[in-house]
């Protein structure tokens, strides 16, 4: 075998032993309204989809319509968030039911 066989073999030995790169994970923050009159507990669902040619703004709420195909759901439990803090959902996790 000639160097630039073993060469070409060991390269891709060692790609196919790396393999693909994970995708980063997902978070998606959501801040409870500061003029919450107390902490507030309970399963907090995202509906997320995509928005092409989206702009950011300033929200305070947003009906998009649920229709179950092309829908993101990520779901987390919250138990004593204070009113004007930010929950972070990590949306990678798996949420049942």
């Amino acid at each position: 075998m000639t160097f630039k066989r073993v060469f070409a073999g060991a390269i891709l030995a060692l790609g196919l032993a790396i393999g693909p790169a994970a995708a980063a994970p997902t978070f998606i923050q959501v801040t409870i309204p500061s003029g919450a009159k107390a902490p507030v507990s309970g399963r907090l669902l995202v509906f997320a989809k995509p928005l092409n040619g989206a702009r950011i703004a300033t929200v305070g709420e947003v009906d998009a319509g649920f229709t179950p195909h092309g829908v993101a759901i990520a779901a987390q439990e919250v138990r004593g968030a204070a009113p004007g803090s930010t929950i972070e959902v990590d949306a990678d996790l798996v949420a049942f039911p």
